[in-house]
């Protein structure tokens, strides 16, 4: 009995809702009809019910979902020119690199058809135990892929000395470098000391450990402040400093 008189009921509302309502607009003066209109009143619930459900939705994703969107475009766009700025840098510390590459091969083969003295050849090869550290001072910037060498500050005119005993293969002025001091040690050990000031030794000295060489500088056009670069070859290959000798 309950499930009949609901479905009547149910009955009932359905066809009071599902009726075609004319809505007429008239002048109260003449009756005449200006205009009228024919709707569906349960169509009518529907869509205006639909409009709704659409009102609310755009408003939780402009409140919502569109503010974080944003945030990630941002970071994603912000990310990307980081990573624009740093493949660009990684270029130019490449293209630096393979410069200083080319210098070094260009200077070494000016220097290995120049014969070196036997005595020379037996100083290299002394007391290579524990290298020392070329100078006293501290690091702006370490040893790493994109920088295979040491920038070091000191004092203005502070002496700059042999890791270990060995002979100058090149001291000269380079456009990029500066003043640059190359020295060979023993077990195809090299040294290299960038951007000095003055220079006290030649091509061809046979120098001790200890031994002074030059003053901290700021030539050459990659130089922008007094300092040192110090690179260590062992084999024709950059190496990091750091593991070889103890800086103080």
């Amino acid at each position: 009995m309950n499930l009949i008189y609901i479905k009547r009921k149910l009955t009932e509302a359905y066809g009071s809702i599902n009726k075609n309502i004319l809505l007429s607009f008239v002048d109260y003066k003449s009756y005449n009809n200006y205009f009228q209109i024919r709707f569906n009143l349960l169509r009518f619930l529907l869509l205006f019910l639909f409009a709704i459900f659409l009102f609310f939705l755009l408003c939780f994703y402009y409140l919502f979902i569109f503010p974080n969107s944003s945030v990630k475009t941002k970071e994603l766009t912000n990310n990307n020119i980081a990573f624009a700025k740093k493949v660009d840098r990684l270029e130019k510390n490449l293209d630096l690199y393979v410069n200083q590459v080319n210098e070094l091969r260009s200077i070494f083969n000016s220097v290995t058809n120049k014969p070196v003295l036997s005595d020379a050849k037996t100083q290299i090869q002394k007391g290579l135990i524990g290298l020392s550290p070329p100078l006293k001072g501290y690091f702006t910037e370490r040893f790493n892929l994109n920088h295979p060498f040491l920038d070091m500050v000191s004092k203005r005119e502070e002496k700059i000395k042999t890791i270990a005993p060995g002979c100058v293969i090149f001291a000269e002025k380079s456009i990029n470098s500066g003043n640059t001091i190359i020295i060979q040690h023993a077990n195809n050990l090299a040294s290299i000391y960038k951007h000095c000031n003055d220079l006290y030794v030649k091509p061809g000295d046979l120098l001790k450990k200890y031994q002074p060489i030059a003053s901290v500088g700021n030539t050459g056009k990659l130089s922008s402040n007094y300092h040192l670069h110090f690179e260590l070859w062992y084999n024709g290959k950059p190496v990091n400093p750091e593991k070889y000798i103890v800086f103080k």
